[in-house]
């Protein structure tokens, strides 16, 4: 991705006129930042935030730092999920890439994007791997390649967090090393003009604590994946049910471990959520101080 982009550049990648982007940009149509020398300059997400917004197509992704043929791709999630599935297994991280921005651009949310392609997609590999169809490298592979995908998808979604934006810290218990759930939480928030930051997986009880006194945050999520021991998890929930409680930070659960027993002994304060759409419902409507 590249945050110095000339006006040239992106009306070749979309194949319209210098003077028409410069037009936008001076409407306010499209975010653009001056050089030292009053120069226009423009940054990959922005460009790909208008083409979403008006419709445009990316001709020469190439100009804009982006993988080859991104935005020339009409995909629905079925055909992304299976596409998904496919390059996940080879540890492709462009072709994975370019199926997440191209489905930003046809206008489906993260949130969705994260249930419905990402999440279904290693839902299909978990099946391949217990049956014996794939081999546990496969599986691996596919979780350290999402990682380092997610990582550079998040560079393409909302503007940077500022001084005011609600922060939101969360991570997985120790015995829990399933990190793909708390990356996948982190680049919903910040779809939604968060500043969200994964402490990690496997951390013990008092160093999530420690941080939640420390930093404060306005929502603290807990991603629960691994088997658990079922009384080390309700100890471990009580105690930071009561922890967000006393300081009035909003407190999220979910993951594959909170099953319907677990749910019914939740804390009532804990907020649980079976997917990334219902959270994200949720949290539009709240209101942060």
């Amino acid at each position: 991705m590249s945050d110095h982009i000339s006006p040239k550049q992106v009306a070749q990648a979309i194949g319209v006129s210098e003077s028409s982007i410069k037009r936008w940009c001076d409407l306010g149509q499209l975010a653009f930042y001056k050089t030292a020398g009053g120069h226009r300059r423009l940054k990959t997400k922005d460009v790909i935030n208008f083409c979403q917004a008006n419709g445009q197509q990316i001709k020469l992704p190439e100009l804009l730092g982006l993988p080859s043929n991104t935005g020339r791709q009409n995909l629905g999630i079925d055909r992304a999920a299976n596409l998904f599935t496919k390059y996940l297994r080879l540890g492709d991280e462009e072709s994975l890439l370019r199926i997440l921005i191209d489905l930003k651009i046809a206008g489906f949310s993260v949130p969705k994007i994260c249930d419905q392609v990402i999440a279904m997609a290693f839902f299909e590999i978990g099946g391949l791997w217990s049956k014996g169809d794939i081999d546990i490298f496969e599986e691996r592979l596919g979780s350290s390649t999402i990682l380092k995908v997610l990582a550079r998808f998040s560079e393409f979604l909302a503007p940077e967090a500022k001084s005011q934006s609600p922060i939101a810290i969360g991570a997985s218990l120790e015995g829990d090393h399933y990190e793909v759930a708390n990356s996948l939480v982190e680049i919903c928030l910040k779809s939604l003009s968060w500043n969200p930051k994964s402490l990690g997986s496997n951390l013990p009880l008092h160093t999530l604590e420690e941080a939640i006194k420390k930093i404060q945050p306005h929502l603290f999520w807990l991603s629960v994946s691994s088997n658990l021991d079922d009384e080390i998890l309700q100890k471990s929930l009580a105690t930071l049910s009561v922890l967000c409680s006393h300081h009035n930070i909003y407190f999220v659960v979910g993951g594959r471990r909170i099953n319907s027993s677990v749910q019914t002994t939740l804390p009532l304060n804990a907020h649980y959520f079976e997917n990334m759409q219902t959270m994200d419902e949720w949290i539009s409507g709240l209101k942060p101080t």
